[in-house]
């Protein structure tokens, strides 16, 4: 989703931290992704299903 970029441990130093940023700053956001938090009724939902299923 290109929500977050990682760095290697090995490259934890000032220099490689600089560039990664500025590179990250300076890289056109095309658009925010969303991500939909709301997975809980979605859960209670196939659980009920299954409740369902397994009574029958």
């Amino acid at each position: 989703m290109g929500v977050l970029a990682a760095i290697h441990p090995n490259d934890l130093i000032p220099d490689i931290l600089l560039r990664s940023l500025l590179q990250q700053l300076q890289t056109p956001q095309v658009s925010q992704p969303t991500i939909n938090l709301n997975g809980l009724p979605k859960i209670s939902q196939y659980i009920s299903t299954l409740l369902a299923k397994k009574r029958v």
